[in-house]
Order: structure tokens, then C-alpha cells, then sequence
């Protein structure tokens, strides 16, 4: 499996690098804040990866891609979870608030979630100037490769508001097999009504997808990301996604 992981990040670094970028990653999610500080077309920064307002993670990193004049094209994070229900997790509030202060959120999550080692991924952004090339397709899938690399999680879990998941984001870009409504009402977190999407991938279904996704890119030669990407390869004169950072 690290293997398959550890030759996937090769590949990925490979194609971002012939469209002129190149991949960092880095532990400091305050940067990732700073980014997002600065960064045009966003709907505010998400508390899941802003320590300051969810708390001090385990572990945690985020993907800085960078254009050759060093200009931040775009940026993504990953954040360790353990736990033994990631639903009653969600319930807590503990995405969006840390643990000494927790502010529950009510879902319409039941049974069990999502258990053992996780990662939490999300806070995508991509530069205005970049997007349409295939970076909301790519930075997702090269995430989740990352994560399982770090931390070999039994799965990854994300959250996605409608808007994005009217337009397919989920699926198509991310190649998330399990989306679910988790709340439908009132969300605290962006303080007005919403309705929010719990997506999971299962690490075995991410090893496959993250395998499938390596022999097409190998077997494309010299083709960009936007060869690979369907969205992109479908609107090929405009944005990919739009207001991509409403995804926490």
C-alpha cells in the first residue's frame, strides 16, 4: 500500500510539475491560515484548520502548491482524528470548536461513523487565475494520497455544502463514494442556514481509486491535468469550481 501511495505522489508531483507548479507540504496550519487571509473569491477560513479556533490537532499538514514566480496557486489540509465514532464527533462540534469548549452542532447523523485512524480533509482553495486546469480535481485525490502516506488512516472523511455537491464536486472531482447529509438547519459554524454533506472514503476503495488514477497517469505520457480532469475536460473556458473553500 505505501508503496502504491509513496509512487502516486511521484507521479502527481511530476504532472503538477508541467504545468509549471511545484508541490509542498508543510505542518504549520497557521500558514495555511495566512494563505487564506489573503487569498481572493473564499467564503472566510475554516475553523477545522485554524487552530486557533478548533484547537491544537495531533498531527496535521497542508498541501502548498506554488506557480514558478512562487505565487500560491493552490492549498489544501489534511488533520488527524482518532476516535471510536467519528458521527458523535461531528455531534460535538469538534470539527469546528476545540475540545476544552466544544459547541455541538446538531446532525442528522445515526448509528455509528466512521471509527479507528482518520483524516479530515478539506480547506481547498484555488487561485482564481488557475482554476479550469484541473487543480480541484487533482490537489483532492494527491490529499487523500497524502494523508493515508502519513498516517495509514482507515479512511478519510470531509464535509461538502450543497452548492458543491449540486455541481458534482464530490464524486467527479474528489471520487468520494459515500456522501450523506449530516445537517440540515441551522449551522453555527458559518452562522446561517445550511445544508452540509459528510463525505467518507474507505481506505480500501481509496487504495484502488488512488492505483486507477496512477496507471492513467502513466499511461498518459505527457498529458496535463486537465487531460484527466472531468470537469476541466468538460469546461475548458471556465472555472472548474467555484467558491471552492465552502468545503471544510
Amino acid at each position: 500500500m505505501q508503496g502504491i501511495l509513496r509512487a502516486y505522489i511521484a507521479s502527481v508531483s511530476e504532472l503538477l510539475d508541467r504545468d509549471g507548479f511545484d508541490l509542498r507540504i508543510e505542518g504549520d496550519l497557521r500558514s495555511w491560515r495566512s494563505v487564506m487571509e489573503q487569498a481572493s473569491g473564499t467564503d472566510g477560513i475554516n475553523p477545522t484548520f485554524d487552530p486557533d479556533k478548533s484547537g491544537e490537532p495531533p498531527d496535521a499538514y497542508w498541501l502548498h502548491i506554488v506557480g514558478r514566480s512562487g505565487r500560491t496557486a493552490a492549498v489544501m489540509a489534511g488533520r488527524y482524528i482518532e476516535t471510536d465514532d467519528y458521527h458523535d464527533y461531528v455531534r460535538r462540534g469538534l470539527l469546528w470548536s476545540p475540545p476544552e469548549a466544544p459547541q455541538p452542532v446538531d446532525t442528522m447523523l445515526s448509528g455509528p461513523g466512521p471509527a479507528g485512524v482518520l483524516s479530515h480533509c478539506g480547506g481547498l482553495w484555488v487561485d482564481p487565475a488557475h482554476r479550469g486546469i484541473g487543480l480541484s480535481w487533482l490537489i483532492p485525490r494527491l490529499n487523500h494520497a497524502v494523508a493515508a502516506h502519513r498516517w495509514g488512516v482507515d479512511g478519510i472523511v470531509g464535509v461538502v455544502f450543497d452548492r458543491l455537491l449540486a455541481k458534482g464536486v464530490p464524486t467527479a472531482n474528489y471520487g468520494v463514494p459515500d456522501v450523506r447529509l449530516c445537517v440540515d438547519g441551522w449551522f453555527w459554524p458559518t452562522g446561517r442556514q445550511e445544508r452540509v454533506f459528510q463525505t467518507f472514503t474507505p481506505a480500501d476503495f481509496l487504495i484502488k481509486r488512488t492505483w486507477d488514477d496512477l496507471e492513467k497517469i502513466r499511461a498518459g505520457g505527457d498529458k496535463k491535468m486537465r487531460d484527466f480532469a472531468p470537469i476541466a475536460r468538460k469546461r475548458n473556458d471556465e472555472p472548474a469550481v467555484h467558491n471552492l473553500t465552502v468545503v471544510p
